[in-house]
């Protein structure tokens, strides 16, 4: 029974529907009276697009409006009228809650509120805001912001802990940063206000941290005014004076990101950093000259030589030894008498220049002079060196005076000296080998004619003996060195040219003809010569020349 109430129900609201009779809380409205017969609805849209919404009226109103409530507000604020069945909604600050208001003959109905939930970034509020950080006191710190839609005005806002409440720090419109700076206070806390037409917004709550930007300043081997400074004051530094035989040479920094203005001058400045600072002035060797005075033919000196690198407290140690002929006067550094200390003798650099001076003279002035087994020859007590002629003998003394004796090579050449240190010429038997040196002295090589005679010494200087090929042509020496003429058996007879050529080939000598195989006469042979068979008797004489 309840069943059949209900569809009789249904079917009586569709046809009073249908007749354009409503019921509402008011009561009954007649057919003519107008109503929705499509709401419109919410949904999602992002803030920079538009949201399109339909609705239907069953008839043609006067006018529609698009009302709206901001946030928590009660009230529904009335847009602009406008007609037809859809509208494109653009979000307006702090907008979400809308419906829509029809007129007609002065009588108006109001659709169902819709939401329209915006995604994305709100244009009216703050897309980045400044961040807390820790900043020195000397330095500022800079904040940057971004805003979707441009307010009427920005300011900063600063947190009143004494009082308890936020009070305007400065205005910040139009600026897209802005420069806090320190103050009293070592902690600070700030935000952001912007102000629009329907509204205000804050940014986040950021602080501001002030440290202390007193920091230390350590110098070691100098000195400045304080032990701290202020960054970004000027500090100067000084170095210590020079340690004895040293000067400055730069400063080091050892800690802290600093520039010197001359890192090379004994007394700078810097910038003082954010950090401490700890920077040393090192020193380096003042480079005195050393000096080494003696007569190198008379004395010899080792260990030691003249520099212009010497440093404050170097030490040397060098020996003295006169040469053959020469005797020590004496060794001073700085004009000081030293003494060896054994066979060494020691100085020290002092701080400035050092001469060490070594004095020797000869033991004799003039004549020959004996040195264990070497000779030397004294003239206005200096020794002679090189060539001299003594009583029409010729003698060498080399760059120490000692006289030459056996070979010695002088300007390229070859002599020899007796023992007694005479120049010798002439044929000269030596260690077994003969040798030639002519009327200068000089050892000959090549070919030497001498007593009518040829004879030829090896590049050695040795004369040549028996078989030898010169410049490609064959030649024979006797023993005593003499070249090898006419005929000469050789184990099989071989003739030599006037010149010492061995004869190769054919030879008529006299009215006979011989030949020479190689050099060797033919003898008891024949011999395919040219296309002809010659032959040769025991005595090499050809007998079908």
């Amino acid at each position: 029974m309840g069943s059949l109430k209900t569809k009789g129900l249904s079917l009586l609201l569709s046809l009073v529907t249908a007749l354009g009779i409503v019921f509402s809380l008011g009561g009954a409205v007649s057919a003519d009276d107008l109503y929705f017969i499509k709401q419109p609805t919410g949904g999602s849209c992002d803030y920079a697009d538009t949201f399109t919404i339909t609705w239907a009226l069953n008839q043609e109103p006067d006018w529609v409006n698009l009302e709206y409530r901001r946030g928590d507000d009660p009230t529904w604020y009335a847009g602009v009228d406008f007609h037809g069945s859809s509208y494109q909604i653009r979000y307006s600050m702090g907008v979400s809650s809308y419906r829509l208001v029809a007129s007609k003959n002065y009588k108006q109905i109001y659709s169902d509120p819709f939401i329209v939930k915006w995604t994305g970034k709100d244009p009216y509020s703050f897309w980045t805001s400044p961040e807390s950080t820790t900043r020195y006191k000397s330095q500022d710190y800079t904040i940057t912001w971004t805003l979707g839609a441009t307010p009427r005005y920005v300011k900063l806002l600063k947190y009143d802990k004494s009082r308890g409440y936020w009070t305007s720090e400065a205005e910040l419109t139009g600026l897209k940063k802005y420069d806090i700076g320190f103050h009293n206070d070592y902690s600070e806390t700030f935000k952001l206000f912007a102000a629009f037409n329907y509204g205000d917004v804050y940014s986040k709550t950021f602080t501001v941290t002030w440290l202390n930007d007193s920091f230390n300043v350590s110098v070691i081997s100098g000195k400045t005014a304080s032990d701290t400074a202020t960054a970004g004051d000027k500090v100067t530094v000084t170095a210590n004076n020079s340690p004895t035989g040293k000067e400055f040479d730069k400063w080091v920094v050892t800690k802290g990101k600093i520039t010197l203005a001359d890192a090379n001058a004994a007394k700078t400045t810097f910038t003082m950093p954010y950090e401490d600072v700890s920077l040393k002035a090192t020193y380096k060797d003042i480079l005195y000259e050393m000096t080494v005075d003696y007569d190198s033919s008379m004395v010899e000196v080792d260990g030691i030589f003249s520099i212009k690198t010497s440093c404050y407290g170097d030490g040397y140690s060098f020996t003295v030894n006169p040469k053959d002929g020469y005797k020590l006067v004496s060794v001073k550094a700085n004009g000081e008498t030293i003494k060896a200390s054994g066979s060494d003798y020691k100085v020290t650099q002092p701080a400035g220049k050092l001469v060490v001076s070594v004095k020797a003279e000869p033991m004799v002035n003039d004549g020959w002079l004996q040195t264990g087994a070497k000779w030397m020859y004294f003239e206005s007590g200096k020794p002679v060196t090189d060539w001299k002629q003594i009583e029409g003998v010729w003698y060498y003394f080399d760059l120490r005076g000692i006289m030459a004796t056996g070979w010695k090579l002088i300007d390229c050449d070859w002599y020899y000296f007796e023992k007694s240190g005479r120049m010798t010429t002439g044929w000269q038997k030596i260690d077994g080998s003969w040798y030639y040196m002519d009327a200068s002295g000089y050892m000959k090589n090549g070919w030497v004619q001498t007593g009518g005679k040829w004879y030829y010494l090896q590049s050695s200087g040795v004369m040549a003996t028996g078989w030898q090929k010169i410049s490609g042509v064959w030649y024979y020496f006797e023993n005593s060195g003499v070249m090898c003429t006419g005929w000469k058996k050789l184990g099989s007879w071989y003739y030599f040219e006037n010149n010492g050529h061995m004869t190769i080939g054919w030879k008529k000598l006299g009215n006979i003809w011989y030949y020479f195989d190689e050099g060797r006469m033919l003898a008891n042979t024949s011999k395919k010569i040219g296309g002809k068979t010659y032959y040769f008797d025991a005595s090499g004489r050809c007998t079908n020349p």
